[in-house]
């Protein structure tokens, strides 16, 4: 089965979100072909005149455990705890397009 693109619903949600400028900071390492997300998870960066946003899009089944590895990367929780600076998890469906905005308490240590 191909793997879908999320690149233009990512822009597009983005973009009703009110950011002004979506980049995308995937980047394909020409000899091995393999993708490498800036920090580790980002693959967009989108910013407004207020706010600056590390988007990782994925598949709706694949939402959680997009959500575990970024939580576990020390550059995404030292990003988040600036207050300007955000994490959003956008699934796509089906079933159906889910996004997640992730805080400081999605990566404190679970007792």
């Amino acid at each position: 089965m191909a793997q879908r693109n999320f690149d233009q619903p990512t822009i597009a949600w983005a973009k009703s979100l009110g950011f002004i400028e979506i980049e995308k900071t995937e980047k394909l390492q020409r000899h091995s072909f393999n993708k490498n997300d800036m920090f580790g998870f980002a693959d967009f960066i989108a910013i407004d005149s207020q706010r600056t946003c590390l988007i990782q899009s994925t598949s709706y089944q694949n939402i959680s455990t997009r959500i575990k590895k970024i939580v576990a990367i020390p550059a995404a929780k030292l990003w988040i705890q600036n207050p300007t600076r955000l994490i959003l998890v956008i699934g796509f469906g089906p079933p159906k397009d889910k996004a997640i905005w992730l805080d400081e308490s999605d990566f404190e240590e679970k007792k």
